[in-house]
């Protein structure tokens, strides 16, 4: 469903964007940290961290660690290994 159908339908979802970024966030896009790691996600072991991974094949693994960290929580964040 296309959001303005969806924005008629519940009228408290607004059809436009929900916020401005910052003017740090897009110095940030337009001239990114030069860092080696491409993908990152939330880490499970240490919550408020991530794992940061140069390839897909390593994120990948990463992801599927907080995956099984988030079944083994009942389907809630993980708050640890």
């Amino acid at each position: 469903m296309p959001a303005a159908s969806v924005a008629r339908v519940a009228s408290t979802i607004r059809s436009g964007p929900i916020g401005n970024p910052g003017l740090a966030s897009l110095q940030a896009a337009a001239k990114p940290a030069d860092v080696g790691y491409l993908y990152y996600v939330a880490n499970p072991c240490k919550p408020g961290t991530h794992s940061f991974s140069t390839t897909l094949a390593e994120f990948e693994q990463d992801v599927q660690r907080y995956n099984q960290a988030r079944e083994a929580a009942g389907g809630k964040q993980p708050s640890g290994c």
